[in-house]
């Protein structure tokens, strides 16, 4: 072993002193060298090297292979074997070879700096610039100090070419380094930044080029720019105004500083400012469209009309100044040449959905119905996804009574857009003129269809519905039974009982919780829930509203995908008007926690219709549900999650004793307790609420103090209070309203007096009073104009109380 250690030893002080023969081209003396290693050491790689060297400075580039072949077959990742080989290859123009070997030899060793070098120049000559680049930024990487200044610009350009931003910005920031007071490293390194749009950076870089050259208008234009993009419209203007200082004769800087003050309002320079730039190139016809925009600002309108025909004479196929016109015409009362405008600009622009939108409104105006239908039909075919388009569509084919077409359309509008009232409305006008006012009504007050129109009109396949039963997917769990309460009549001032207190029961469904794996939920925020298992089918028993609308073709919402597991209470009305918020939402919480004990499972998420009050997040911390873990279908309508919990969706108005009992526990535990004072006759005052006011509530007050009473306003209270001066009370006197949901917290035996318009009674406040086991009273107010009207909800009907009757019912409840 020592011989062979001795013999590669001398083999390579051989190949050494044969180098340096190389260096000091003695080519005779150093192969002699070689051979004598070979000798030594017949399998000695660097010897083999070294031959083809010799033989390829001497252009014998076979023998060159042949040495470097050797080589490889005694030390196959030899990278600089490779790599002469590569460049041998490259000499020949045997392209494929040569990249071949140079790729081989950077497998081997990947920071050689002048292989990828070498490589980029292959690249270049069979025009592969992309690959070129990429070749060279790894190897100003490896070597960054290798590069003159004219280098680092090049590749910094053919980087940009191919939106490597990332890379060309490393690129400036290292050239900086080294070359530290050129302005226009800076200026290049901001423009980078700026197609990154990160646009502090970029200002940074342009105001330090500017602080090395402050003679280069194009600087000043950028950094305007980027302060444009941040919306800093002063320290823009200033920009644009250095810029025309250092080179006045640029349009491009006129037209950037009046786009500048138009921002800021500044009409009169606005228009001052795009005309200087006119002079410069009178051809451009965009400022002509901002300076009529200008004009019309400051009401200048005819002017307007002017400079937007003048528009029209230097490009007269920019549809922007034909609509511009016809809108501004129609002030005018020009409706007819307003038309011809706007079919102008369709002709030059058939795909603007606004503008058959804009000349079928001007058409509608002048009844012509069936153009108007056919320019809304058209709107729509072109986007699809709008739905003020279809209810415009809608509203023209009622109005020529094409009945189907109208609701077709109308169902469409609300496949949309599911929370969209006014379609609502406008079919609750159809149904009416059809004779069928009962449907009207319902339509019109409580935004439900007949299932005959939804299974009609809407979208959808049937196989996309299934029941919890043939679910085989979602497994339910029983948390509470159903429940049945004999019902005590109310007392009122006769003996004759309006026929919604007849009821001897009330009958409270059981309740249970869902589970769906890989489930998916949407819902829009007020009107509308759908539950979908893994297959996409829509489970009714846990959906609400029309929940059909969510799952038709012409619905698009894009899908929010999160791996964990989320609890689904979004529901009809969920958006935070109390009551439904209490029953339909917070109490549902019960069973989502239940389950979660009994299974084990731990609830990532909590998805809610929305919740724009503060009091909706303070009590659903309250019942353990902290903000990080609140998710809005106002933000995300539609979730998908590796698993779904659901809490059904109880009926019977959603009252039961065990959300009573859950709401009570939460909201009356003694750690809550307000500072408040304990009335025990209160007033619950609505006149603070948009609609369903008192009209003599100031007499009833007065009234009302005489007994003891003390006037509350429940919206200006957390549930927190509201629930503890109504579970101090003796006598709760209030209008029907969502107050009374606070009839929860208080005790058995309370009396309650309810006052009724007599176009609006629910009984669902006497059945809760029943839960809770009060003493309900009840009391209709006056008939009043608007109780007749059809077309004015009765929720939304003032109530005029007859202040002898509230006497003589005080005094019947004997206080």
């Amino acid at each position: 072993m020592n011989r062979a250690a001795n013999s590669k030893t001398s083999a390579s002080q051989l190949c050494q002193q044969a180098n340096l023969s190389v260096a000091e081209q003695k080519l005779e003396q150093a192969v002699t060298l070689c051979h004598q290693a070979l000798q030594l050491q017949p399998n000695f790689a660097p010897a083999y090297k070294i031959m083809g060297v010799i033989m390829q400075m001497q252009d014998q580039l076979e023998e060159a292979k042949y040495w470097y072949n050797q080589a490889l077959e005694h030390q196959p990742n030899f990278a600089e074997v490779h790599a002469n080989l590569g460049s041998l290859y490259a000499t020949q123009q045997q392209w494929e070879q040569a990249i071949k070997s140079y790729e081989t030899a950077l497998k081997s060793q990947p920071n050689l700096a002048g292989v990828y070098r070498n490589l980029a120049r292959i690249w270049q000559k069979n025009d592969q610039q992309e690959k070129a680049a990429h070749c060279q930024y790894k190897a100003f990487q490896l070597e960054p100090d290798k590069l003159q200044l004219e280098d680092y610009f090049n590749l910094g350009k053919t980087l940009l070419e191919q939106n490597q931003i990332e890379q060309v910005i490393s690129l400036y920031s290292q050239a900086i380094k080294l070359y530290p007071n050129t302005a226009k490293i800076y200026y290049l390194l901001g423009q980078a930044f700026s197609q990154n749009e990160q646009w502090t950076a970029a200002i940074s870089n342009y105001k330090q080029a500017i602080k090395i050259n402050q003679t280069a208008n194009h600087y000043y234009n950028s950094l305007g720019d980027a302060f444009s993009q941040l919306q800093q419209w002063n320290e823009a203007i200033d920009c644009y105004l250095h810029s025309i200082q250092i080179k006045p004769d640029v349009c491009w800087s006129y037209l950037k500083l009046a786009d500048a003050y138009l921002e800021c309002q500044h009409w009169e320079n606005a228009i001052k400012t795009y005309y200087q730039g006119l002079e410069l190139n009178p051809d451009n016809y965009w400022p002509y469209i901002k300076i009529g925009d200008a004009y019309i600002e400051q009401g200048h309108k005819k002017e307007a009309i002017a400079i937007y025909r003048q528009a029209q004479q230097i490009n007269p196929n920019l549809s922007t100044s034909y609509y511009k016109l016809a809108d501004l015409l129609q002030e005018f009362y020009q409706e007819d040449e307003a038309i011809d405008l706007y079919k102008k600009a369709l002709e030059i622009d058939p795909n603007l959905p606004f503008l058959y939108e804009k000349l079928g409104d001007l058409l509608q105006t002048k009844q012509r119905w069936q153009e108007s239908i056919t320019l809304y039909k058209k709107a729509v075919q072109v986007n699809p996804d709008l739905y003020e388009l279809c209810l415009k569509l809608a509203l023209v084919l009622k109005q020529q009574k094409n009945w189907y077409d109208a609701i077709d359309t109308l169902i469409k509008t609300l496949e949309l857009q599911t929370d969209c009232f006014e379609a609502y409305r406008e079919l609750a006008n159809i149904f009416e003129e059809q004779g069928y006012l009962e449907t009207a009504i319902f339509c019109r007050h409580h935004l439900i269809l007949p299932s005959t129109v939804i299974e009609t009109f809407c979208q959808y396949s049937p196989e996309q519905i299934v029941s919890l039963d043939s679910a085989s997917d979602v497994t339910t769990f029983d948390l509470y039974s159903e429940s049945q309460i004999k019902c005590t009549p109310p007392i009122t001032l006769d003996d004759n009982l309006d026929d919604h207190f007849k009821p001897d029961y009330f009958q409270s469904s059981a309740a249970f919780v869902s589970i769906i794996p890989e489930g998916k939920a949407l819902a829009d925020p007020i009107l509308t829930s759908a539950v979908l298992n893994a297959k996409s089918q829509l489970i009714s028993e846990l959906s609400s509203g029309h929940p059909e609308f969510l799952i038709s073709h012409n619905h698009r919402y894009s899908v929010y995908e999160l791996d964990e597991t989320i609890a689904f209470l979004s529901v009809r009305w969920g958006n935070g008007g109390y009551f439904h918020w209490m029953f339909d939402v917070l109490a549902r919480l019960d069973l989502v926690q239940k389950i979660s004990e009994i299974k084990n499972l731990k609830i990532d998420k909590f998805v809610f219709s929305h919740c724009p009050h503060q009091y909706q997040i303070d009590s659903l911390n309250i019942l353990g549900v902290t903000e990080d873990k609140i998710f809005e279908s106002f933000h995300y309508p539609y979730l998908k999650a590796k698993q779904v919990i659901v809490p059904n969706l109880t009926e019977e108005f959603g009252i039961s004793e065990w959300k009573c009992h859950y709401l009570k526990q939460a909201f009356l535990h003694p750690k809550l307790r307000p500072k408040i004072p304990c009335y025990k006759r209160i007033y619950i005052d609505r006149n603070k609420a948009g609609y369903r006011k008192t009209i003599n509530n100031q007499a009833v007050v007065q009234l009302l103090e005489k007994y003891g009473f003390q006037r509350i306003y429940l919206e200006t209270l957390s549930i927190v209070e509201q629930a503890h001066y109504l579970n101090a009370a003796e006598v709760v006197v209030a209008p029907h309203g969502a107050g009374l949901t606070n009839l929860t917290f208080c005790n058995p035996g309370t009396k309650v007096i309810e006052i009724f318009s007599p176009g609006y009674v629910t009984p669902l406040y006497w059945l809760l009073s029943n839960i809770c086991r009060l003493e309900h009273y009840y009391l209709f107010g006056e008939r009043l104009p608007d109780d007749d009207n059809p077309k004015v909800s009765p929720i939304t009907r003032n109530i005029y109380v007859n202040l002898s009757q509230l006497e003589k019912l005080l005094k019947k409840a004997q206080l």
